[in-house]
């Protein structure tokens, strides 16, 4: 099955092995609506736009989380998307009575403009992925140097790597690849880290512009216990930051309202709705980074906290939104290992907790979140049950937390318990960590996330504290989790579903996307990934051995003795994955799950992000 072809102009192209990556001009986001109720056919609506020669319709399987534990799996569903990017509706078609009453549905929108693409039997819709904490640089020597802790990795690997992004035309060669490959991933948005370098860090919000990925990215800040060769000086850093941030502003692309998103036009069987006024929401946003709190003196750390809560973007909506805010992002780490933690109580005595020091510097707000959070005490100093620890602090301040299960495994940091952060009200999103984790793909992060929660599991300190039924967790589609293999313990681990609701709309919370991106939610933008379970082989290759074997047949032919055997496995078709579908076997909920657990990026036949196809 060939890729889907998106009926948009391109206006850049890169090549990455057979991969085409385009790009085209992103349009504005919407403020999402609820459910339609049970009795409106099955159908989740937003406000009607007129589609326009570009406006979208899928049909076929698509799957994506309600909230966490609620994984919706519709086997015949259409999706309607507006020429702009705007989800409009999505409409369950088992609820309607008949073969002909669903053709006439899909007649009566194609017939208005809609651009329908049918998906195969295997193919599946979901939304795109949130990886929640990417250093694009670090891409450079991923798979490398996973040898050694956390700080002992950083002066061996990192700092020298990250020291050579002065030169601007690495800086691009490096970028251009860890984008590619991100979004080749099926990662819709990312939040990236830069380098402390300036100029560098525009090359890399140049790179996520030109191929359409959404993306918060920032300019690293370090003034302190760095190497000398890599360091900035407080006062010429904190200016840098303040540039960076103001020309990303003035550098971001007019998104002007789409005059169609405002017609209000009747659609067959589906009443008039009143308008919805969308918001423009810049597909980059500049972000807040201290490195983390050794590397920040208290005069950046203020800095950088007064430039997170005055250089906000400029409202661009007409009217303002409950999501939209004046607060930059701060994206930083937080407890990753336990050395790094008593590196941070020598450096500020006078603060209680990690956490608190990002508090005391303003750091810590709701469009903050920090990476790792290994390590984060439940309960403060000296008390017991009390709950002001860090837990706590993040909860109450709204900040989010990047759950980076590969990396934490790797650099030998710990396990993060996401369910009792979940317990506990604090928000989690999936990371990759790049490098320190060894794979780009988010697919990746949902196995590793599975796998921390059921170690997790394992430990006693953990059972009888989950807090909720088993029932409660399994999120749809058969799979489960909440066995531990001991008798009696009640911890739930985190189910298939479950981890990918914390990297789709987990991840979209975090990031405070939640109203533009996640799921497929009326009003939010088109950000998704066509999944081919079974895509077309690759195009045929001669390898040494099926050379070798073509001369034994010759040689047979020709009345000699042929003198080997083809391997088994040669003789069955090469796919172009590693999943295996059985016909009448496979339901769409299992064939999501042998996405999720078998995968890879030769089953992502399409990625979509603001409506528009960008791999």
């Amino acid at each position: 099955m060939s890729k889907v072809v998106y009926a948009a102009s391109v206006t850049a192209a890169l090549v990455i092995g057979r991969a085409v990556l385009t790009r085209a001009a992103s349009s504005a986001a919407s403020r999402s609506v609820p459910l339609a109720s049970a009795g409106d056919k099955g159908a989740c609506r937003a406000p009607r736009s007129n589609p326009r020669s570009g406006g979208r319709l899928f049909r076929g399987s698509v799957v994506h989380s309600l909230a966490l534990g609620q994984l919706q799996v519709l086997d015949d569903a259409l999706l309607l998307v507006s020429s702009s990017g705007t989800i409009l509706e999505l409409v369950d078609l088992a609820t309607f009575q008949d073969d002909t009453e669903r053709s006439q549905r899909v007649h009566s929108l194609t017939s208005q403009g809609y651009l329908l693409t049918t998906l195969t039997p295997t193919q599946l819709l979901v939304p795109g992925f949130v990886d929640g904490h990417a250093h694009a640089p670090q891409y450079a020597f991923v798979g490398t140097g996973m040898d050694m802790p956390l700080l002992d990795w950083l002066e061996t690997y990192t700092f020298p790597c990250e020291a050579k992004f002065k030169d601007l035309q690495f800086a691009k060669e490096v970028y251009r690849k860890a984008v590619a490959r991100s979004l080749l991933s099926g990662t819709t948005t990312c939040s990236w880290f830069a380098t402390l370098h300036l100029e560098a860090a525009k090359e890399l919000v140049k790179t996520v512009r030109e191929f359409g990925q959404r993306a918060h990215v920032g300019k690293v800040s370090m003034d302190r216990n760095s190497p000398a060769y890599y360091v900035e000086d407080t006062a010429t850093g904190l200016e840098e930051v303040e540039a960076f941030v103001e020309w990303v502003h003035a550098t971001t692309p007019a998104r002007a309202e789409s005059n169609s998103d405002q017609a209000d036009v009747s659609t067959e069987g589906v009443a008039d709705e009143p308008l919805v006024e969308p918001l423009v929401e810049p597909l980059v946003t500049a972000s807040i980074i201290p490195r983390f709190v050794p590397s920040c003196t208290s005069e950046m750390l203020n800095g950088l906290g007064a430039l997170s809560r005055s250089k906000g973007p400029v409202p661009t909506s007409k009217s303002s939104s409950s999501k939209a805010s004046s607060l930059l992002p701060v994206h930083s780490h937080l407890s990753e290992s336990k050395a790094e933690i008593e590196w941070v109580k020598s450096l500020h005595p006078d603060c209680s907790s990690y956490a608190e020091v990002y508090n005391q510097h303003g750091l810590m707000h709701e469009r903050s979140y920090f990476a790792h959070c290994v390590h984060c005490e439940v309960e403060g100093p000296g008390e017991e049950g009390g709950g002001n620890g860090e837990v706590e602090l993040l909860r109450s301040t709204q900040a989010g937390v990047v759950h980076c299960a590969s990396s934490n495994f790797m650099l030998k940091s710990g396990v993060m318990n996401a369910r009792a952060m979940l317990n506990r009200g604090v928000k989690v999103g999936l990371g990759t960590d790049i490098a320190g984790g060894y794979s780009s793909s988010m697919l990746d992060a949902i196995r590793q996330t599975v796998i921390a929660s059921r170690v997790s599991s394992f430990s006693d300190a953990n059972k009888n504290k989950s807090g909720g039924s088993k029932d409660n967790h399994e999120g749809g589609g058969g799979g489960g989790g909440g066995d531990t293999g001991s008798d009696g313990d009640d911890y739930d681990p985190l189910t298939y579903a479950e981890a990918f609701h914390l990297a789709t709309v987990g991840g979209a919370q975090v990031l405070g996307l939640d109203h533009v991106c996640g799921n497929f939610l009326p009003g939010k933008r088109f950000d998704a990934l066509l999944v081919d379970l079974s895509p077309p082989p690759p195009q045929p290759q001669r390898t040494p051995l099926q050379s070798l074997q073509e001369k034994e047949d010759q040689r047979a032919e020709d009345g000699g003795e042929a003198t080997t055997t083809p391997p088994p496995a040669l003789l069955l078709q090469r796919s172009g994955g590693c999943v295996d579908l059985f016909e009448g076997f496979d339901s769409t909920s299992e064939m999501f799950q042998k996405f999720l657990y078998v995968g890879d990026d030769r089953n992502i036949a399409s990625v979509f992000v603001d409506g528009r196809q960008v791999a």
